[in-house]
């Protein structure tokens, strides 16, 4: 994965050796940075630090983690676990224009109970935090609104990176997630497996 210099960034990091959610405090979380050979120490909070489910966590990287290009590793330990190590590439931030704003195409499909599908069914996205900024790109506070169609499938456009809070009103669906890069161009993602 390319994080780029300068920007925040979420990150998985698979933690094994538990069932139980590790809190923040209990985490020791190491940054090397490129071109230091020494390890910073990164102080995690609950909201640098996100329980998602099957010892996968969310961490936020921020801007002054990721200070040049390079190759940069994070180091997570926690009292009777195995540590994580994961290595990123840091990229070179370059000037954006309105066109290098990544989107990522989210896919579903709403069916009911009985299996038939929920045509017209309204998804909704809002930012979850605001203001917003995305590679150096303002993100509008604007609500995006699709419906499903006939055969109840829906495509939805988000910007990746940005963190959304998706609702479903007509299955009561709810979830916030960190909209993902795609696992290839062109490749949509599975709105129900984020």
């Amino acid at each position: 994965m390319d994080l780029v210099e300068g920007q925040r960034f979420h990150v998985d990091m698979l933690v094994r050796g538990t069932d139980e959610r590790i809190a923040p405090e209990r985490v020791e979380c190491l940054i090397k940075r490129p071109r230091e050979s020494q390890w910073r120490t990164k102080a995690l909070t609950p909201a640098s630090w996100l329980a998602l489910g099957h010892g996968v966590y969310s961490l936020r990287l921020d801007p002054e983690d990721l200070p040049e290009p390079g190759l940069m590793s994070v180091l997570v330990k926690s009292e009777g676990l195995e540590p994580t190590l994961s290595s990123f590439r840091v990229v070179p931030r370059h000037h954006s224009s309105p066109t290098d704003v990544m989107l990522t195409t989210l896919v579903g499909r709403v069916v009911g109970l009985d299996g038939k599908p929920k045509p017209k069914a309204q998804v909704v996205a809002r930012l979850a935090t605001a203001p917003v900024n995305v590679a150096g790109i303002a993100i509008s506070n604007e609500a995006s609104t699709v419906e499903t169609d006939d055969e109840g499938e829906v495509t939805l456009r988000l910007v990746t990176g940005a963190t959304v809070h998706v609702t479903i009103q007509a299955v009561n669906w709810n979830k916030q997630f960190v909209v993902p890069p795609p696992l290839a161009a062109g490749m949509p993602v599975r709105l129900f497996s984020l």
